[in-house]
């Protein structure tokens, strides 16, 4: 019986020193795993560090030293200067047989620029018709105009609408010419001009 309490007790320290992880000489070699793969880890997160550090590195590094872009600016040329010319001299007159005077040149025909010129003169404006003429008239917003050698081309635009010459504005309010820089307008029989 003695020899079977022996092998009990036995048993029961090596149970013992299994579990209280005691590595002996009779342990298997699966208890030293734990011990690598604790040792595993500590590298993996230096080496994921050192590659960071690499990476912001390159990451802030300036692509081209400024010594370069010094010489490159030294390198380049002045501006010209700028040279004012001579001033000119005009030679003596010569005595000589009077010329001929040149006759003036006479205008050519008057256009109609410069008839819608004359005539815009010669038209009152909006704001210098009588207030009592100017009280029944409809409200004038002129956004514009198009002006064009042919009259049916020219354009201008007033209260919205695109009228031509001769159209109505409103009853009694008609478009008579458009020039370059103001339109005639007749208000029952009153001539007058808008200037834009």
């Amino acid at each position: 019986m003695s020899y079977i309490l022996d092998a009990l007790k036995r048993a029961e320290t090596e149970r013992e020193r299994e579990r209280g992880a005691v590595p002996t000489l009779g342990s298997s070699s699966s208890t030293s795993t734990p011990a690598a793969r604790n040792l595993l880890v500590p590298v993996l997160i230096v080496l994921v560090l050192l590659l960071a550090v690499a990476a912001l590195y390159a990451w802030l590094r300036p692509s081209a030293p400024p010594a370069v872009h010094e010489i490159v600016r030294e390198a380049a040329p002045p501006p010209p200067m700028l040279v004012a010319p001579p001033p000119l001299v005009r030679p003596a007159p010569v005595a000589t047989a009077p010329a001929a005077t040149p006759q003036p040149v006479p205008a050519p025909a008057t256009t109609t620029t410069m008839t819608m010129t004359a005539q815009a003169a010669a038209v009152p404006a909006l704001a210098e018709l009588p207030a009592a003429t100017r009280q029944g008239m409809p409200p004038l917003n002129v956004n514009g105009a198009v002006n064009a050698p042919a009259p049916a081309d020219r354009l201008l635009f007033v209260n919205g609408q695109v009228l031509h010459e001769g159209d109505n504005i409103a009853p009694d309010l008609r478009v008579e010419t458009i020039g370059v820089h103001s339109a005639q307008l007749s208000w029952r029989g009153q001539r007058f001009r808008v200037d834009y």
